[in-house]
């Protein structure tokens, strides 16, 4: 019997991203890396339903996408890193809701471990979504990630003349800002559509 799964009829755009952080950090010290997501506007022409709140920031509704899929206004965000290389705050995928015309953050504290020089490191996004007859959420990766990089520096010197002078120089250095557009890809919607509906008929 052939199944007809339902996918996106083309990629949709559910968010805009822009990251902010600090090309450079001497060991001993700490750093930032920001990520602020709006939601596209491209949602806006999507049909909503609501839903019962699960926590005071849920807001509140779904998105129908007419392809057997629904789509919760929530995103998650994850910054990864080598091992060894940084202490991270707060590890693991972080869950907020992105709405069209909000900004949503998410924040990142890192302090240098062992490692020296260029340090990669990588964001992943994703969205929420519920296949329809479904009681299963999948955190679904967006077609792009965000590859940062960020210098290790030797320890500063402690002299009172030199280390507030350093300091502030790097403050005033809030590095690369990357602007991306968030998509969503039919093949991925389907492949989990797949997955879930094979999993339900196998005796």
């Amino acid at each position: 019997m052939t199944v007809n799964y339902p996918t996106l009829p083309k990629p949709l755009a559910v968010g805009e991203a822009r990251v902010e952080h600090r090309p450079s950090v001497a060991q001993g010290e700490s750093t930032f890396v920001r990520l602020t997501v709006a939601g596209a506007q491209s949602l806006s022409s999507l049909t909503t339903q609501p839903v019962n709140r699960r926590s005071p920031d849920d807001p509140g509704f779904i998105y129908k996408l007419n392809s057997g899929i629904d789509l919760y206004p929530w995103m998650w965000a994850e910054l990864q890193v080598a091992p060894g290389t940084f202490q991270l705050s707060p590890p693991g995928r972080q869950r907020k809701p992105v709405i069209v015309g909000h900004a949503t953050e998410w924040t990142w504290a890192l302090t240098p471990a062992q490692a020296r020089g260029r340090q990669d490191l990588t964001i992943h996004l994703g969205t929420v979504i519920v296949p329809n007859g479904s009681a299963t959420e999948l955190e679904v990766e967006t077609a792009e990630s965000i590859a940062i990089a960020i210098n290790v520096e030797p320890p500063q010197p402690t002299a009172a003349a030199s280390l507030p002078a350093a300091v502030a120089a790097r403050n005033d250095n809030i590095a690369t800002v990357v602007l991306v557009m968030l998509v969503i890809i039919g093949a991925i919607a389907l492949l989990v559509v797949a997955l879930l509906r094979s999993a339900r008929e196998t005796p």
